[in-house]
């Protein structure tokens, strides 16, 4: 019989009015959280992960307009913890003003937490960056160098990182079986639009990818009233046209409620891969924090262990680094098992992910861009996501624009959301 629920503790804090501001919870160690307001028109209760060590970290932004005095509590959500058969409960209890109150004062700044005794990658001196070969990096544990000629932008990037001291966490992944990060989805007559997916895709010329790499800001997403939406970045090989898909990315969640006819948005932020057809749901990594704003870097590819990318390797790789924080995955490892990796397109994409087996609504990400878009054939060379055979995606419910893409430079994108659903 698993323990009774008990209250656990009750968070009562001012948040300024439409300013996104993080709010922490601890919580049970890798507690899954649902987030529930018992108001009428409520969504189901919007689903979270917590830490390893117990925390769960919200962006939560108040309705823009200031509320009269009368109005001390203007938002009460629970959220219902479990892990390991212990139940808990915690109570978060929010007004919306410009000065706080002693009884509700402004929440704790939230600072990144570094995981406890997690080696710390050495610096490269300038010499060691350009004179180490791929291999000897590669047993060093640093992401794979893109070559300074074919990929500047993303060599650069890479220079910046290898440069400063990262933390490497052991990653924690768990399987999210509510989520998954589907191929590519056409739209009928129009074969630059999906319902899925928006951005761009390297494929034909005679091609074939083994590598990938990216570079993003985590859009600050919000949502429609009483709705939960979804927005996912990710980089990654394969999945249009084919069964197989080598991905990595961040999810942007959000539900908006609304109390006493005002909007309050909650979301949350984490990073995940997927490799399909043999990982049929997202595997999201609890103990590498994503926040709005933090620069993302990411490297996707298939290989043997501490090897250079090849298609017929044992494992897809996949490598994030937070460079806001300075924390890094290390590589992390995905068995090919039986899987044939064609390697026959490399995409960046900005997608809305399958919940629970159907599209959900797309959660409004505003604008963001994604730099250092650049994939590795096999043959070594680098191709920037403005080669030859590339193709420009569009996201489409029907004739509804939901996400589309641009062109900025030969490095860089920009995504712009258009609507939920």
């Amino acid at each position: 019989m698993s323990a009774p629920t008990e209250i656990q503790q009750t968070y009562r804090y001012t948040l300024p009015p439409g300013i996104t501001t993080n709010v922490r919870v601890a919580t049970l160690p890798n507690a899954s959280c649902a987030l529930r307001a018992n108001v009428p028109g409520a969504p189901a209760p919007f689903l979270a992960q917590a830490t390893p060590d117990g925390f769960l970290d919200l962006s939560i932004r108040p309705p823009g307009q200031q509320p009269s005095q009368a109005q001390e509590i203007q938002a009460a959500v629970t959220i219902h913890a479990t892990a390991g058969g212990q139940t808990a409960d915690h109570v978060l209890e929010l007004r919306s003003a410009r000065e706080p109150t002693q009884q509700m004062p402004f929440p704790p700044a939230v600072a990144p937490r570094p995981a406890a005794q997690a080696p710390i990658q050495p610096v490269l001196s300038p010499d060691e960056a350009v004179s180490l070969s791929d291999e000897e990096l590669l047993q060093r544990g640093y992401p794979i160098r893109p070559d300074p000629g074919m990929a500047p932008s993303a060599f650069n990037t890479w220079r910046r990182v290898v440069s400063a001291p990262i933390l490497l966490v052991k990653p924690r992944t768990i399987p999210r079986p509510d989520i998954t990060h589907a191929v590519r989805a056409s739209t009928a007559g129009s074969p630059q639009s999906s319902s899925n997916w928006s951005g761009f895709e390297l494929h034909g010329g005679g091609q074939t990818y083994d590598w990938v790499t990216g570079t993003w800001t985590v859009p600050n997403v919000t949502g429609e009233a009483n709705k939960i939406t979804y927005s996912s970045f990710w980089i990654g090989l394969d999945g249009a046209g084919t069964p197989d898909l080598v991905q990595a990315g961040t999810q942007q969640q959000n539900v908006t409620i609304s109390f006493l006819g005002l909007s309050w948005s909650f979301s949350t932020y984490y990073a995940w891969t997927q490799f399909l057809p043999q990982q049929q749901f997202e595997q999201q990594i609890t103990n590498f924090p994503v926040h709005p704003g933090d620069q993302i870097i990411c490297q996707v590819w298939v290989a043997n262990t501490g090897q250079m990318p090849a298609l017929n390797g044992s494992n897809g790789v996949f490598l994030l680094i937070n460079e806001t924080t300075s924390v890094s995955t290390g590589y992390m490892y995905t068995a090919r098992g039986s899987t044939t990796v064609a390697g026959a397109a490399a995409e960046w994409v900005m997608e809305r992910p399958t919940v629970n087996g159907s599209l959900p609504d797309l959660a409004d990400y505003g604008m963001a861009q994604l730099t250092d878009a650049v994939a590795r054939t096999v043959a070594g060379g680098y191709i920037s996501y403005q080669g030859a055979a590339n193709e420009q995606i569009t996201m489409s419910n029907g004739a509804d624009v939901l996400s589309a893409v641009s062109a900025v430079n030969s490095a860089t994108m920009q995504f712009k959301w258009h609507a939920f659903h």
